[in-house]
C-alpha cells in the first residue's frame, strides 16, 4: 500500500491525506493513457495525475495505450484497453 501511495501522484506529496489513505474509487470509468508499459502493473496519466494501476486479466499493454478504469478493488485500480469508437459499458 505504501509503495502505491509513493507512486500514486507524480511526487505531489501534498495531495496525499495525512492518514495516508487515498480513495481511488473516484477514478472508476475514467479514461487515461498508459505512461509506462503495463506488465501488468504500470503508471497511467489521468489529465496530468500519475496513478499506478493493474491491467485487467494481466494483459500486457504498451505505453501510450488508452485505458479505462473498470473497477477498484482493495483501493487498486484495474484498467482495460479503451477504444474511443466503442461506447463505455455501464
Amino acid at each position: 500500500m505504501k509503495n502505491l501511495l509513493r507512486k500514486l501522484v507524480n511526487n505531489e506529496v501534498d495531495k496525499v491525506p495525512s492518514d495516508g489513505i487515498v480513495d481511488l474509487s473516484a477514478y472508476s470509468g475514467k479514461v487515461g493513457v498508459a505512461l509506462t508499459p503495463m506488465r501488468p502493473i504500470g503508471a497511467i496519466d489521468f489529465g496530468g495525475v500519475r496513478v499506478e494501476a493493474v491491467s485487467y486479466g494481466g494483459e500486457f499493454l504498451d505505453a501510450g495505450t488508452s485505458v479505462i478504469v473498470t473497477e477498484t478493488v482493495d483501493n487498486k485500480l484495474f484498467v482495460r484497453r479503451y477504444d474511443a469508437n466503442k461506447p463505455k459499458a455501464n
